[in-house]
């Protein structure tokens, strides 16, 4: 479990905003990440976020591209779904060069959920 300080910082921690959609399963990442970005005429890099988590659902059971989504759609995989809670996550050491793909680098960048909101809603 993440122990948290009872007035943490934000400095240099990483805010992803919304609900933060993740898998259980690094090949699941990795089939998605070739599509994250095309639209973008000139994309730089593609970067997996590898999260150390404290919190989260898994809701594979219940998601249509969860268990059931092999069912209807033979040719798409199971997506492994946890959701994240928005917050500030603090990134673990450098990113790690994984390859280049299409003149385009890939990287890894290791997370940790530090339970900290972005925003407090009353």
């Amino acid at each position: 479990m993440l122990l948290v300080e009872k007035t943490p910082t934000t400095a240099g921690n990483v805010p992803l905003k919304g609900l933060v959609s993740t898998t259980t399963e690094r090949r699941v990442a990795e089939f998605f990440l070739p599509k994250s970005g095309a639209g973008l005429s000139n994309p730089k890099v593609k970067v997996i976020m590898k999260i150390k988590a404290s919190s989260g659902v898994y809701i594979d059971d219940l998601s249509e591209y969860g268990v059931n989504i092999v069912q209807k759609y033979p040719d798409e995989i199971q997506q492994f779904e946890v959701l994240l809670n928005e917050g500030y996550f603090k990134q673990i050491g450098q990113p790690k060069f994984l390859k280049r793909e299409d003149k385009i680098d890939w990287f890894e960048v290791e997370l940790e959920e530090l339970g900290v909101p972005l925003r407090v809603i009353n």
